[in-house]
């Protein structure tokens, strides 16, 4: 029993280690430089240095090889917690950049004409009604 926990244990640290997308061989197979993503070193390097952030975890994928995968500084750098590459970020405030770039992301692929509405694709939408405000100006 207990060689079976361990086992499970075992393999529960790697998958939690493990890269999420298969990686590429060479960044240059999909159309990155060696010398680009050297720059995301410095940049983060100064970045951590400046205190202007405590640390990071970037993931670049591209043709679903993931070309880099890395982590940057500290989780907690009052305690000296070095970043790991399944650090957990909250991302408050987010939601209008991310719906921006994915539709923004829709709509360059043709999949999202830029003066559909609304309702065409969420059909509770189709009679929304405008309320007045009780406040005069």
């Amino acid at each position: 029993m207990l060689i079976a926990a361990a086992v499970v244990a075992g393999l529960a640290l790697e998958m939690a280690h493990a890269a999420p997308l298969p990686e590429a061989t060479r960044p240059d197979d999909v159309g990155f430089s060696e010398q680009g993503l050297a720059r995301l070193d410095d940049f983060f390097a100064r970045e951590i240095a400046a205190k202007r952030v405590p640390g990071a975890v970037v993931a670049i994928a591209r043709d679903g090889k993931l070309v880099h995968y890395k982590a940057y500084g500290q989780l907690d750098p009052a305690k000296g917690t070095p970043m790991p590459l399944d650090a957990v970020f909250a991302l408050a405030s987010m939601t209008k950049p991310l719906a921006a770039v994915a539709g923004l992301t829709l709509m360059e692929q043709g999949r999202l004409p830029l003066q559909a509405r609304l309702a065409d694709y969420y059909p509770a939408f189709a009679d929304m009604k405008m309320a007045r405000s009780a406040i005069r100006t």
